[in-house]
């Protein structure tokens, strides 16, 4: 355990946006250089921002942030204002059109911005309120919603997956493998290989332990209950409101309507310096990807994770079933000092 208070940086680098500049990688940097690759060098940048600005201080408050209404003392104000410099050159240096960050200390959004525009050719500034397309984050509710019918002894990690798709031919590929991304090679469990399409088949899992259907499980489990009043499961729901009408509510859809109204425009790298926009996000919704949300609303979902709101503690830290990899090897992980930076890619 890191002696000092860590500090949770929660950063949607899939905004206006960052998939663009993934998908393309612009010239190397010395970031780049060092972490090899996009979001490596974004990695690094990070390790380095934390390990310059350091754990914001316990000292007295002393001023009110005009978005997250919390006190910052005179010393965390100084610091935030030299992070936010630095974060807006480590945006300008991977040529990311907009994002919006979030800092969360001892379980509470110490403050919130956005940076650059949501809207390039519109000047629409980002903000914390920005609603991203968060991709491959949302497998994170999909891998709580998994983890909370064990508990509750509806699902075995241990469950063919051909008890739930025609696709797995035999009992060999199991839950488990699907949720740790070991399922591949010749025999499940030994080889761990990111496969978003394959995790996606846990999208039936849900479905049939639960009854109903995915998005009605997230709003019901995630959504109300957290207030993530800006959040969207998935770009299609308006379009087929007629149909999610009884199970999600009037006011939800309505709510959603207007939510995507302040939607970030995606954006891609066109060779080293041009800037398109692109047709994206796609609007299936499942386990893998499609929710839409704002770094406060990711705030409230972090926090609730570490306050154990939805899986029990001994639950959480339990990865042993899951894989036969390393601990912390899913997630690359960095040091700063006294203090782990843990990082995931959408």
């Amino acid at each position: 355990m890191p002696s000092k208070p860590l500090v949770a940086l929660t950063f949607l680098f899939v905004m206006a946006t960052a998939y663009a500049a993934i998908t393309q990688e612009p010239a190397a940097t010395s970031h780049e250089v060092r972490g090899g690759g996009w979001f490596d060098g974004a990695r690094f940048v990070l390790q380095d921002l934390y390990a310059e600005n350091g754990v914001f201080s316990q000292q007295r408050p002393s001023r009110v942030d005009p978005v997250t209404n919390h006190d910052t003392s005179s010393q965390d104000k100084k610091r935030l204002e030299r992070f936010e410099q630095q974060v807006d050159d480590f945006r300008t240096l991977l040529r990311i059109p907009g994002m919006s960050a979030v800092i969360i200390k001892n379980q509470k959004v110490l403050w919130a911005k956005g940076f650059g525009f949501a809207d390039v050719e519109g000047r629409v500034r980002a903000t914390p309120e920005t609603v991203y397309h968060i991709a491959s984050f949302t497998k994170t509710f999909a891998a709580t919603l998994i983890m909370q019918l064990v508990e509750q002894g509806k699902l075995d990690l241990d469950e063919p997956m051909s008890h739930y798709s025609s696709d797995f031919k035999d009992e060999s590929v199991r839950v488990r493998h699907l949720l740790s991304h070991t399922s591949g090679g010749p025999t499940p469990g030994e080889h761990f290989e990111y496969d978003g399409a394959r995790f996606d088949y846990l999208t039936a899992v849900i479905e049939k332990k639960t009854g109903k259907a995915f998005r009605e499980v997230i709003v019901k489990t995630f959504l109300d209950p957290l207030a993530m009043s800006s959040s969207v499961p998935g770009v299609a729901v308006v379009d087929s409101a007629d149909k999610w009408v009884t199970a999600l509510g009037k006011e939800n859809l309505d709510r959603y309507r207007e939510d995507l109204s302040r939607q970030a425009t995606p954006y891609t790298l066109y060779g080293d310096s041009e800037i398109v926009q692109v047709a994206y996000p796609p609007k299936v919704f499942g386990a893998a990807a499609g929710l839409l949300s704002t770094v406060l609303d990711m705030a409230k979902f972090d926090i609730a994770i570490d306050r154990h709101v939805f899986l029990k503690k001994r639950r959480r830290k339990r990865r042993g079933p899951l894989s036969s990899r390393p601990a912390g090897s899913v997630f690359p992980m960095v040091s700063a000092g006294s203090s782990r930076i843990i990082t995931v890619s959408g």
